[in-house]
C-alpha cells in the first residue's frame, strides 16, 4: 500500500532504523588528480544489519566495502582495478527515541586493509569512533553521521591514517514513497591537512522488483572542497537499496 511504502521509504531514509538492508552505489567522479584529468568509478556496497540485543538497545552492524576502477589519478599512474579497503562501524543504538524524539547510536570503527592494489589501500590497520543522530517528524528525516580512524598497525612503509568524516544529511519522503534528500559528506586527512566535501542532491523512489522491495535512486554531485589529488567538479550517483522488512 501508499502507506506501507512510505513508511518503508521512511526507514531506508534513516541510517538507526532497525531495518536490515543493501545499498548499491555507483559514483563517477571526474577530474580526478592534480592535473584533474582522471577519472574514478566506484561501485558501494553497505549491508546494514541490525541486532536485536535486549529489551533496550540494538547492535547496528554497517559494512562500506568499495570496487573501484580509476585512470590517470597522478601523473604515471595508469590504471587500477579492484577491491579497496574496507571500513566498519558498529553501532550500539537505544530502541526508542529521547523526549524529543532524537535517535543516536555510537560504538567502535575499524578501517581493514583489503585493498588489491597499493593505490587503492592505505596498507593500514585503523580504529576509532563512529556515531549518529538522527530526527524524524513525518516526512521529514535530518541528523548527521561521523567517524574518526587513527592508523595502528600495518605497512611502516606507508604513511599513517588520521581521518575524519562528518555527514549532515536531510531528507524528505512522500505519501507516494519518494524521497528527497541532500548531503555534504566531508572528509577531513589531517596528516596531509586536506579535505574534500562533495554535496549531492539526490532523489529516489520505493518499487518492488522481483517481489523485492527495492529505493531505486540517483544524483548530482558537486565538490565545494577538494584535495588536490580527489576530484573536482561534478560528480554522478545511481543507487539501489535492497530492503529486507
Amino acid at each position: 500500500s501508499a502507506q506501507s511504502g512510505e513508511g518503508l521509504a521512511r526507514d531506508l531514509a534513516n541510517p538507526l532504523s532497525t531495518l536490515t538492508r543493501v545499498p548499491l552505489e555507483l559514483d563517477w567522479d571526474r577530474k580526478v588528480g592534480p592535473n584533474r584529468d582522471g577519472d574514478r568509478f566506484t561501485v558501494r556496497a553497505l549491508p546494514t544489519l541490525p541486532v536485536d540485543l535486549n529489551r533496550d538497545w540494538n547492535l547496528i552492524s554497517r559494512t562500506d566495502a568499495r570496487f573501484v576502477a580509476q585512470s590517470d589519478v597522478a601523473p604515471g599512474a595508469g590504471h587500477q582495478f579492484g577491491f579497496g579497503d574496507v571500513t566498519q562501524h558498529f553501532l550500539f543504538a537505544p530502541k526508542r527515541p529521547t523526549a524529543g524524539g532524537l535517535l543516536w547510536g555510537a560504538g567502535p570503527a575499524l578501517l581493514l586493509p583489503t585493498g588489491t592494489d597499493g593505490r587503492l589501500s592505505s596498507r593500514k590497520y585503523g580504529l576509532g569512533p563512529t556515531g549518529a543522530v538522527v530526527f524524524q517528524d513525518g516526512g521529514v528525516t535530518y541528523g548527521v553521521e561521523a567517524h574518526h580512524l587513527w592508523s595502528v598497525a600495518g605497512d611502516d612503509a606507508r604513511g599513517d591514517v588520521s581521518v575524519t568524516r562528518l555527514r549532515p544529511f536531510a531528507a524528505y519522503t512522500t505519501r507516494d514513497a519518494w524521497t528527497f534528500g541532500v548531503d555534504a559528506d566531508s572528509t577531513y586527512d589531517w596528516k596531509s591537512k586536506q579535505g574534500s566535501t562533495p554535496v549531492t542532491l539526490s532523489a529516489s523512489k520505493l518499487a518492488t522488483i522481483a517481489g523485492r522491495p527495492v529505493n531505486v535512486g540517483g544524483g548530482l554531485r558537486h565538490y565545494v572542497d577538494s584535495a588536490d589529488g580527489g576530484p573536482h567538479g561534478w560528480a554522478f550517483r545511481v543507487s539501489a537499496t535492497f530492503a529486507f522488512p
